[in-house]
């Protein structure tokens, strides 16, 4: 639960609508109406409010309000970082491995990796939020008609960018079919390995990485999809 001070009220006219969606927006359903009576400031109010991950909590702004329930973060992939609003659709085709088979492992060679980072991270750990206190994901992914193809995420967790307090999760591989179109490969699949707790952000950067498993052969390619994929992080 978020309780607001009263003073961070002060920065919402009388006439706002609260909606659900990204800041700056209007989009989504609105879940309430200030107009019609001023807010009681010596309560607390149970709202979580999206921010920019990368500010300093004493730098936050109440830009955009949003339900109780929605006590985590939404970030989108977004060239090598990661967006807070979904950019234009995109494919990102992944290095091809050579010879090689990376199951479970990521590549050695760091021109195998494609690695998304956001960073410096500021922001408090949500256990008991809608994930549970996990990080849940949506990665589209495709290979075309190609057979015998691969994706597997790692996510890096730096809690404080200094490596002294690091989480390391590596999700199962995800299989795709040889028929094109786009395929969800998600936090339903499973994670194969985790090493380090969860801890509250303080100036680090949260690095994932992708990587094509298999390469049975040096024509094959694999993508994932920009725009539409996404993290969901216990975080806010």
């Amino acid at each position: 639960m978020l309780s607001l001070r009263p003073f961070a009220l002060a920065f919402l006219a009388p006439a706002i609508t609260l909606v659900a969606g990204c800041s700056g927006s209007a989009i989504g359903t609105p879940v309430a109406d200030l107009s019609s009576a001023a807010p009681d400031l010596t309560a607390p109010v149970d709202l979580a409010f999206v921010v920019d991950l990368t500010v300093p909590p004493d730098l936050y702004q109440v830009s955009d309000l949003v339900s109780l329930a929605d006590l985590s973060t939404k970030i989108f992939f977004s060239g090598h970082t990661f967006s807070n609003t979904a950019p234009p659709q995109a494919a990102v085709t992944l290095p091809p491995v050579g010879n090689g088979n990376y199951p479970n492992v990521p590549p050695g060679d760091a021109q195998l990796v494609v690695n998304v980072t956001i960073g410096p991270l500021y922001s408090t750990y949500v256990p008991n939020g809608p994930a549970f206190g996990a990080t849940q994901f949506k990665l589209l992914c495709d290979a075309g008609t190609d057979l015998g193809q691969a994706t597997q995420l790692e996510l890096v967790y730096d809690f404080n960018g200094d490596g002294t307090s690091v989480r390391t999760e590596i999700y199962k591989l995800f299989p795709t079919d040889p028929v094109p179109g786009w395929e969800a490969y998600t936090d339903a699949n499973g994670l194969w390995s985790q090493k380090g707790g969860f801890a509250n952000f303080a100036g680090g950067t949260l690095t994932a990485r992708l990587w094509k498993t298999f390469q049975p052969k040096a024509a094959y390619s694999s993508a994932y999809q920009e725009g539409t994929s996404y993290l969901l992080l216990p975080y806010r």
